[in-house]
Order: structure tokens, then sequence, then C-alpha cells
């Protein structure tokens, strides 16, 4: 078995870090699911459109028809549902990413280091606190409604061409049910991009959460137990396609008296995906590791 070391604890955060990157995984399929239902959906709603009024239905049609309200409800209603999915697994998986963070910084400490550190169950108020901030709930809203709008005026704007192209004889350009559909589709998968960037933004936020209240219960058993012990930024080569050259260049860079990481950014956080500056939580991969001073390697 191999001896205490900081090395040991940090093999054992950076596992941690790895099955928070699968989990990830998992909650991103939920969300892409969500959108592939979605889709199907609103083709389904819209082919129906064609198929009642032709290849090329106008806007005076729809209209005469009371088609196009019923339409747009229909969507709006399959949009909501969708984010409503959304909310909750994001909010679901970040609450889990926080609590699975903390029991694994916790073990990682106890059982790398050898060393009797306390580790109490997270205080309730402490998960309040976290999961009580939900500005990223406006930021998926947005990005739904952003969706829901491009879609409408997608189909407006193709009915519209089509009553131009019924009278200029042809000269404008209509659009078929599987162009529509196909524009559609591309906005559907712009939302999804936005979509996964928040839920691994708020997920990596909820990991690191976790890692940092457990490493800041570590501090106050080093200070009973009489040993220095530091919190450390770790930037893992190649987990991002884009790193930021910040974030590299603050691997290995220990954290402040009082907890914070200083970012040449300006940005400043008590872990990665904490920081106050937006541009560095975005698909931030980085994590914070712990060492004991004097341990050895």
């Amino acid at each position: 078995m191999p001896k205490p070391s900081n090395k040991k604890i940090n093999d054992l955060l950076i596992k941690a870090d790895k099955l928070f990157e699968k989990n990830f995984s998992a909650t991103e399929l939920k969300i892409l699911d969500g959108y592939a239902y979605a889709l199907k959906q609103i083709k389904a709603d819209l082919a129906k459109v064609y198929a009642d009024l032709g290849d090329f239905p106008t806007i005076t049609q729809v209209r005469k028809k009371n088609r196009l309200n019923a339409l747009y409800e229909k969507i709006t209603a399959t949009i909501a549902d969708k984010q409503k999915i959304e909310l909750n697994a994001i909010a679901s998986a970040k609450k889990n990413a926080l609590l699975n963070s903390y029991s694994s910084t916790g073990f990682a400490i106890r059982v790398g280091s050898g060393m009797a550190f306390d580790f109490t169950i997270l205080p309730q108020k402490s998960i309040e606190y976290v999961l009580g901030n939900d500005m990223w709930t406006n930021r998926m809203k947005d990005t739904n409604s952003g969706l829901l709008t491009n879609i409408k005026d997608e189909i407006e704007r193709t009915f519209r061409k089509n009553a131009s192209r019924e009278v200029g004889a042809g000269l404008a350009q209509g659009k078929s049910y599987s162009q529509v559909a196909k524009a559609i589709a591309k906005n559907c998968n712009t939302s999804a991009t936005r979509a996964k960037r928040i839920a691994f933004d708020q997920m990596h936020a909820g990991h690191m959460e976790g890692r940092n209240f457990g490493i800041n219960k570590a501090m106050d058993s080093a200070d009973r137990l009489v040993i220095k012990a530091q919190k450390i930024w770790k930037h893992y080569p190649g987990a991002s396609k884009t790193p930021r050259p910040d974030h590299a260049d603050m691997n290995n860079v220990p954290a402040d008296k009082d907890g914070n990481f200083h970012l040449p950014s300006g940005g400043v956080g008590q872990a990665p995906g904490l920081i106050d500056n937006a541009k560095d939580l975005y698909y931030c991969h980085c994590s914070a590791v712990f060492e004991i001073e004097g341990l050895g390697e």
C-alpha cells in the first residue's frame, strides 16, 4: 500500500475530477435527448400544416384556417416542456456534484494523508446557499426564449415568402417542408450547444463548491493538527480543446491567505469555476487540489 503523500491525496482528487466529467456526460445526454424530442414534435406539427395546405403554404392560408396561432401554441408548449426537464436535470446534477465532491474530497485527504482530518456532514445551510444561486436559470430561460423566437420567425418568413412566390409566379423563392425543418434543426443545435455549456458550468461550479468546502474543512483540521497545508490550482492540459493561457499559467499556484486565487486576467475566486469573471467560467476544466507541507511527493 502506498505511503501517505501529497501525490496520493491528489491522485484521488484527480480521480474524482474524472468521475465528475463522466457524470456531466450523462447530464449532457439528457439535455440532447430533450432537444431531439422537442425537434421531433415541432417537425411533426409543422409537417401536418404542409400536408394539409400543400408544398408551399402561404401566410394568408395558415391565418385564414387559424393554423398559425395553433402551430405556435404547440411549439411554445413543446419548448416549455423541454425547458422544465432541463432545469430539473441541471439543478439535480449540480446538487449531486456538490455532495459527491465534498465526500470525495474528504476521502482523498483522509486516506491520502493517513491523518485524522475531521469531515462532518456538509451543513444543509451551505448546500442551500450554493443551490440558491440560480441566476443560471435565467440564462437557460433566455436560451429557450431565443429558440422559440427564431423558430417562429423562420416559419413566418417562409410562409410570407411562399405568398410572394405565388404572387410573383414563382420568381420569389419559397421553402419546402424539408428546407424549413432543416433550418429549425440548425436553430435547435445552436440552442443545445448553449444549454450544454450552462449545464457544464453549473455542474463544475457545484463540483468546485464541494471541493472548496472539503478543503476549507481540512484547513480547519490542519490548524488543530498543527500542520501547514494549502489549496492549489490544478490545470489539466488537454482537457479543453481551447485552453485559456491564463488558466494554464495558474497551474500549481497556491491560493492566498484568504483562500482566493488571483488570475492574470483579473478574475478572483475560491476555486476554478467560482471565479468572479464570467469569461473564466465557460467550460473551465481546471480544479483545486490540497497539499500538506512536508508530507512528501
